[in-house]
């Protein structure tokens, strides 16, 4: 193909070979529409298959012993197909020879290995050596030919329907006919990439797809490469700008409204409260309102651990601003946290103010912008969807984003760009470290609830092998037979990879074992069928809800009180307390169970052994830092999203200040537009 036929990068993902219109719809709903969309997908880790290794019976040993995967090159012998009753399973089992030794090989839903085997040609053969009831094996390894498979191997993520085998043969076919990288448009401003060194973008994104045969493997796994270091500055880039932004915004602004708290209003204040405030509650709330009567817009983040009542802090300023004739919009990144914060709204102010939800699957959508346009409707809980240009307030003054980490800087200004000068809350579940809140939201006044209301038991949390399910099956029978709710939850739906516990595979062991009192819940659910789900869940006729992280903040069920998260090592510690948090909400203690999908590393054992061992948000969100890097911490890396931003960012923390500055340096020059949000919406696809 020549030069001038190669594909644009604005051309759309159906222009691929092997991408018809099925597929492309499939992808568009995952956000992948154009060419650029798929090179933003980014690998979300690799295998180094550069060196080959023998089969002598030490290496096995130590490979086993180790868990570092093996690159053979041999013959594979006697594949066959095995059937099993197991339903959607299949298996497909042969012997690999390399030299004078062999070692047995089983592979899950591979079928065509059976079929595509030739016993006389070698085959490259990399996977990872483990121990059964029949010896060593070697479980699920890739398979390819030498000339094929050897280097360094980029591995993806499941996204629209498709695999890691069939991203890796669609970012082979981009770089095959796809647009050259010199062309790729590159938004970050010249004078900082060259400040720092940095690639192009289309450069970075080649060397991820396809790392150079002799790039440094320790610095690509510890996201320390040009490519990857050009990219994390991207992110915490835009994030400053976007901090920096909003700041000058509202410096010399000064609000065309008046807010003032009369004894009227702190009557209904206590009225309204279902419980007596903490210490902590009690002060962030003086700080919220102190800012909410001062002359010039706040610009306040609010954040604490799971369960420490962020809501009512908000209800409690949503209500002063109702109470001065104006309205508050409340924005949520998920359908699930919208409605949910929408209940608790409504029971704590339902009967003081008119309040109404606006999604994209609202069925009075357009009642509810009639509402707003002429006040009717004085606070308002949705999702992206409020930002719609059809969307108009009468006299918007308080704008209030929940788990703020999940929105991008022209997201949240075309909300605040639909009042005068509004006062804004953003919220965080997710505690952050003092030392990184100082330097990534030093330009926000901070607030944080660091106490929880008393009566909230902690919940128990252990570590349990896959072995312990069939123990693990009989509690949780009897837990929903006493009247009590669990979640199980997974980190994929389904996958090609038997060894990452999915809802396809593992979860269908729960549904057969409690036998029609569990259902599926995540985020390709219609909204009929989650409001379905949900209703049955919270009112008992549903015992359990296998589900994604979709369930991570916004659901409230106070009856729930067992969380099992399977595939334990696939979340960082911060998710994990996240997700302990939806149990133990009600007068039950709640229990957290986790869940390795098979054998653990050290480090994989040690950080799970942290979490098991303290429930104290603030010292998890530490160890995480620490561990992980801040990509989960500050949403840089969202939402299922390019993980390894999230699990390799350590590596940035030394590009937060020149990021930081260099934001500055562009919003006090000639930063009207935001130069990096490109940028950041590749990474977020990733």
């Amino acid at each position: 193909m020549t030069r001038q036929s190669r594909l644009a990068v604005d051309a759309a993902t159906q222009a691929l070979p092997g991408i018809g219109p099925k597929r492309s719809r499939d992808l568009a709903d995952a956000g992948v529409h154009t060419v650029l969309d798929v090179l933003c997908h980014l690998p979300s880790h690799y295998s180094d298959r550069r060196r080959l290794d023998d089969l002598s019976p030490e290496t096995l040993e130590r490979a086993a012993r180790d868990q570092t995967p093996l690159t053979l090159v041999g013959r594979l012998r006697g594949v066959r197909r095995i059937f099993t009753r197991r339903r959607g399973l299949q298996l497909v089992q042969g012997t690999l020879h390399v030299e004078d030794h062999k070692i047995r090989c089983t592979w899950f839903n591979r079928p065509y290995l059976a079929q595509q085997n030739d016993e006389n040609r070698d085959v490259l053969v990399h996977g990872i050596v483990r121990r059964s009831n029949r010896g060593l094996e070697l479980l699920n390894a890739d398979v390819t030919t030498p000339e094929m498979g050897g280097g360094i191997t980029s591995h993806y993520r499941e996204r629209g329907g498709l695999g890691d085998r069939a991203w890796a043969k669609l970012q082979q076919t981009i770089r095959e006919i796809g647009p050259d990288v010199s062309t790729i448009p590159d938004p970050l401003p010249d004078a900082f990439r060259t400040r720092h060194g940095f690639p192009t973008l289309g450069e970075a994104l080649e060397a991820l797809h396809a790392p150079a045969p002799d790039v440094d493997f320790d610095a690509l796994e510890q996201c320390r490469t040009p490519a990857q270091q050009r990219l994390l500055y991207d992110e915490l880039f835009q994030m400053q700008v976007e901090l920096a932004r909003a700041r000058s915004a509202v410096k010399g602004r000064v609000k065309p409204h008046r807010i003032e708290v009369d004894d009227g209003i702190r009557a209904l204040a206590r009225d309204m409260l279902p419980f007596r405030l903490t210490g902590a509650q009690k002060r962030c709330v003086a700080e919220i309102v102190e800012d909410l009567r001062a002359p010039v817009p706040m610009l306040r983040l609010l954040q604490g651990d799971v369960g420490c009542g962020k809501t009512i802090i908000a209800a409690l300023a949503a209500l002063v601003v109702i109470r001065n004739d104006l309205q508050v919009a409340v924005l949520a990144p998920t359908d699930l946290l919208a409605d949910q914060l929408a209940r608790e709204l409504t029971a704590l102010l339902g009967e003081l103010t008119e309040i109404a939800t606006l999604s994209r699957s609202s069925e009075d959508g357009e009642a509810v912008r009639q509402g707003l346009a002429c006040g009717q409707i004085q606070l308002v809980v949705g999702t992206h969807a409020l930002i719609q240009d059809a969307v108009d307030f009468h006299r918007l003054g308080l704008v209030i984003i929940d788990e703020q980490h999940r929105f991008g800087v022209h997201q949240r200004l075309a909300l605040t760009g639909k009042g005068r000068s509004v006062d804004v809350l953003l919220m965080t579940a997710t505690p952050i470290p003092r030392s990184l809140a100082l330097s990534a939201f030093g330009d926000l006044d901070l607030s944080t609830v660091d106490e929880l209301p008393p009566g909230r038991a902690a919940v128990t949390t252990e570590l349990r092998s896959p072995a312990d399910r069939e123990r693990l099956f009989t509690q949780i029978d009897e837990e929903i037979r006493a009247g009590g709710r669990a979640f199980v939850v997974f980190p994929r739906i389904e996958g090609e990879d038997e060894d990452v516990s999915s809802i396809e595979s593992v979860g269908m062991r729960y549904a057969e074992v409690l036998d029609g009192r569990a259902e599926v819940l995540t985020g390709r659910s219609s909204p009929e069928e989650r409001r379905r789900v949900l209703e049955a869940f919270r009112s008992g006729d549903l015992g359990c809800l296998l589900a994604t992280t979709v369930i991570e903040v916004g659901l409230d069920v106070p009856e729930a009180t067992w969380m099992v998260i399977e595939g334990a090592e696939r979340f960082g510690l911060s998710q994990l307390h996240q997700l302990r948090g939806r149990v133990g909400r009600g007068g039950r203690r709640g229990r957290c169970v986790v869940i390795p999908s098979g054998e653990m590393s050290e480090s994989t054992a040690d950080r799970l052994e942290v979490f098991c061992g303290t429930s104290d948000g603030f010292r998890l969100a530490e160890e995480d830092l620490r561990l992980r890097g801040p990509g989960e911490l500050l949403g840089v890396a969202q939402s299922g999203t390019g993980a390894w931003t999230s699990t390799r960012l350590a590596a940035a923390m030394h590009l937060i200040e020149a990021a930081r500055n260099d934001a500055r340096e562009w919003v006090q020059g000639d930063g009207a537009e935001d130069p990096a949000a490109e940028t950041s919406s590749v990474l977020r696809a990733g």
